[in-house]
């Protein structure tokens, strides 16, 4: 096996792997903003609740 291809084919998984782990990056970011979001907006409510109950006793 010549040196050029053997370039050729390792700059092919280089770029493979780099695909993957973009896709699996861009995934695993979607999934946290969601779950972080979901827990925010909870934690917001649960705060929100927390300010209006104790403004409503005073």
């Amino acid at each position: 096996m010549s040196m050029p291809k053997l370039q050729h084919t390792f700059e092919l998984i280089v770029d493979i792997i780099n695909d993957r782990l973009l896709t699996i990056l861009q995934e695993i970011q979607s999934t946290f903003c969601s779950c972080f979001h979901r827990f925010f907006s909870r934690f917001n409510r649960l705060t929100t609740n927390a300010f209006r109950s104790h403004s409503t006793r005073s």
